[in-house]
C-alpha cells in the first residue's frame, strides 16, 4: 500500500475526477458477470433464449462508441448497463441500450495518486490502466476491479462509480494485474492471479535479467484472495499462494526459481470442493542445479513444488494446495531468447517453446455434461455401459493443446494438439463449454504455420483437408478430446478471441495486423462469426473493420464487446441487437 494517509486524499481525488449521471439499476435478467460471464469460467451465456441461429440474421449493429487504445476484454453486462475497463485508462458504466454513459472513472489519476512508479522499467514495461473485466456484487451495489501497473484492487459504487476502498495485492515493481477476478459472494472474497512484465525486461535493458545485473529476475506469480468487509468499506488480504518454492530466491544465491505468472481469463470456483483453479506460465530462471534440465529436459523431474505450465487446486478458505498438474517438460522462457544473438547469461541453456497457459481452466460440472457424446448415442464401446461422468476441467495452452483434468485429482483424461503453437497461441484468451458435449476454442496460429485444420480422415481415406497459415475456429468432444470440427479463418487471419456460446450459436472471433497499406502503415483488421456450434456452419459474418480481441458478453438480444488493443489498435464498445 501507499502511505496511510494518502487513502483519503486519493479517494477524495477519485471522487473529483468521477463523471455521474442519474442512475438505476435494472433487474438483471442474464448478468454476464466478469470475463466469463459466471465463476465456471465457461463463457456460456446458459440461460439467454433470444440470440440463436434463427435470430442471428437480423441482428444489427445499435451503437458503436470509440475509446482511444482501445478494449481487449469482455465486459461485465447487468440490466441495461455494461461495465469494461479501456486503454485511455477509464472504467465506464454504459447503458447499451440508450448508448449513453452513466458514469466514468479515471483509472490513471487513481494509480498516479497511490504513488509514482516503482522504478523506470515499471513505467516504461507496465500502463496505468486497467486490463481486465470487472466483478460485480449486485445485491450490495458494489463494483470491483484491478489495475495493470502497481497491482491494485479497487471497490467502487456501483450506481455512481465512487470509490469506496483500495488494496495493493502484490510490491514487487513488475507485477501487473491481467487475470480478472472472480467473486464468491458468500464471503465476498475476489480471486485472481499476480503476472509481471519481467520476462520482457530485455526489451528496455539489455543487461536485464542477467545474474550480474542490478535487474535480475526475481518476480514469482501469486494466487490471490481479497476479502472486502462491506461495513468497513475495507479490504485484508485472506491469503497468498506462491507458484514457485521462495526459498531459492536469496539474493546472491546460486541461480533462482522466477517466472510462473498467472496470466489470463478468470479463476474458476467450484463450490463443491470449496476450490478454486488456477494455470501458470513458464519459468524466467532456474537454480544452477536444473541448468542441465534446460537443454535436455529428459534429464531430470521438475520438483513438485515448481508449478510451471501448470494446473492448480487450492482451497478456497485457505490456499492450500490439493493437487497441482505439470503439463509439459521445464520451460524456461523470456523475451531475451528472441533476439539474435542470444545471450546465454539472459536466455539460459536451449529456450523453452513459451508454452505457457495464458487463462484458467474452465470448471464443468458433471451436471452440465450430456449424457449422450456429440456422435454418439450414450453407450459405451461394443456393449460396455457408458463412461462414467465426472466433474471436469478443461483448458488450452499457447502450444496449442487442448487438455481436461479430473477436477478431483487433476488426473489428466485427456490430452489434444489442436493446432500449431506460437509465443501468442495457439490457445491464448479463453475457451467455452456448453452441455452439448463439445468444447469449443479458436486456434489462433500467431506463428503463420503451415498447417491443415480439421478432424483427421478415416483409415485408408486421402486428406482433403486444406492447407493454411492462419488461425481456426475449433470445437473438439468433451469426453474424448477428438475434434469435431475446425472451420479456418478467412484469409490466413489469426484467431486469440475467447468464443461465446449463446443458443445454437457459437460466436467466434478473429483479428490480424500483418498487412500494410502503400504507405507502409499497418491495416488493422477484425471481425466475428455467428456458427452453429453442432457443426462449425457460418451464419452470420460481421467485418468490423477494427482489431479485434476481446470476447463477447450477452445480455437478453443484445451483444456487447469492444475492439482494440492498447496504444497500438485504438477501437470502440460495439454493441449488437438482434
Amino acid at each position: 500500500m501507499g502511505p496511510p494517509n494518502t487513502m483519503a486524499q486519493s479517494l477524495s481525488l477519485a471522487a473529483a475526477l468521477l463523471f455521474s449521471l442519474p442512475t438505476g439499476l435494472a433487474a438483471p435478467e442474464q448478468a454476464w458477470l466478469g470475463y466469463s460471464g459466471s465463476n465456471l469460467n465457461n463463457r456460456w451465456a446458459s440461460s439467454n433464449t433470444l440470440i440463436n441461429s434463427s435470430t442471428i440474421a437480423g441482428a444489427s449493429v445499435h451503437c458503436r462508441i470509440p475509446f482511444p487504445g482501445g478494449i481487449s476484454v469482455a465486459p461485465t453486462v447487468i440490466g441495461n448497463t455494461a461495465y469494461f475497463p479501456a486503454w485511455n485508462g477509464s472504467i465506464t458504466a454504459v447503458d447499451y441500450t440508450t448508448c449513453r454513459t452513466k458514469w466514468q472513472i479515471n483509472v490513471t489519476a487513481l494509480i498516479e495518486s497511490f504513488g509514482p512508479p516503482a522504478s523506470p522499467m515499471q513505467a516504461a514495461l507496465i500502463a496505468a490502466v486497467s486490463r481486465t473485466t470487472p466483478q460485480v456484487d449486485v445485491k450490495n451495489k458494489i463494483l470491483y476491479f484491478a489495475t495493470f501497473r502497481q497491482a491494485l484492487v479497487f471497490a467502487a459504487n456501483l450506481d455512481t462509480g465512487q470509490i469506496l476502498a483500495r488494496i495493493q495485492i502484490d510490491t514487487h515493481h513488475l507485477a501487473q494485474i491481467t487475470q480478472s477476478p472472480s467473486l464468491h459472494l458468500p464471503t465476498n472474497t475476489l480471486y485472481l492471479g499476480v503476472s509481471s512484465s519481467e520476462e520482457s525486461t530485455v526489451s528496455f535493458d539489455p543487461n536485464a535479467g542477467s545474474s550480474n545485473s542490478s535487474e535480475p529476475y526475481t518476480f514469482i506469480g501469486t494466487a490471490v484472495a481479497v476479502r472486502y468487509s462491506i461495513p468497513q468499506k475495507k479490504f485484508t488480504i485472506l491469503w497468498t499462494r506462491k507458484t514457485l518454492p521462495e526459498d531459492d530466491q536469496r539474493p546472491g544465491s546460486p541461480g533462482r526459481w522466477s517466472g510462473a505468472a498467472i496470466w489470463g481469463s478468470q479463476p474458476a470456483i467450484d463450490t463443491s470442493r470449496n476450490s478454486v483453479y488456477y494455470a501458470t506460465g513458464n519459468v524466467y530462471s532456474v537454480p544452477d542445479a536444473y541448468l542441465p534440465c534446460t537443454a535436455d529436459p529428459t534429464l531430470c523431474t521438475i520438483p513438485d513444488r515448481v508449478w510451471q505450465n501448470s494446473v492448480i487446486a487450492l482451497d478456497l478458505n485457505t490456499g492450500y494446495p490439493k493437487w497441482a498438474r505439470h503439463l509439459g517438460p521445464l520451460d524456461s522462457w523470456t523475451v531475451a531468447c528472441t533476439i539474435p544473438p542470444i545471450n546465454p547469461d539472459l536466455c539460459i541453456g536451449s529456450p523453452g517453446p513459451d508454452a505457457d497457459f495464458a487463462i484458467a481452466p474452465v470448471y464443468v460440472p458433471k451436471s452440465q455434461q450430456s449424457q449422450s457424446p456429440p456422435g454418439g448415442k450414450g453407450k459405451g464401446k461394443g456393449n460396455n455401459p457408458p463412461e462414467k461422468i465426472d466433474d471436469l476441467l478443461v483448458i488450452g495452452q499457447k502450444n496449442g493443446e487442448i487438455h481436461a483434468l479430473y477436477a478431483s485429482t487433476g488426473q489428466v483424461k485427456w490430452s489434444t494438439k489442436a493446432g500449431p503453437g506460437g509465443q501468442s497461441g495457439g490457445i491464448m484468451w479463453g475457451i467455452s463449454v456448453d452441455n452439448s458435449g463439445r468444447v469449443y476454442f479458436n486456434e489462433a496460429n500467431t506463428a503463420s504455420t503451415s498447417w491443415k485444420p480439421g478432424p483427421l480422415p478415416s483409415p485408408g481415406s486421402p486428406d482433403t483437408r486444406p492447407t493454411v497459415a492462419g488461425g481456426a475456429h475449433s470445437a473438439v468432444d468433451l469426453q474424448t478430446g477428438k475434434i469435431l470440427w475446425q472451420i479456418p479463418t478467412k484469409e490466413n487471419a489469426l484467431a486469440s478471441n475467447p468464443p461465446t456460446v449463446v443458443g445454437d450459436l457459437v460466436v467466434m472471433g478473429w483479428q490480424d495486423y500483418r498487412t500494410f497499406d502503400a504507405g507502409g502503415n499497418m491495416i488493422f483488421k477484425g471481425g466475428l462469426k455467428f456458427m452453429k456450434k453442432g457443426t462449425g456452419e457460418v451464419v452470420k459474418e460481421l467485418d468490423l473493420g477494427e482489431y479485434h480481441l476481446a470476447g463477447v458478453s450477452v445480455q437478453g438480444r443484445y451483444l456487447v464487446f469492444g475492439t482494440g488493443h492498447h496504444v497500438f489498435f485504438n477501437g470502440s464498445l460495439w454493441v449488437l441487437k438482434v
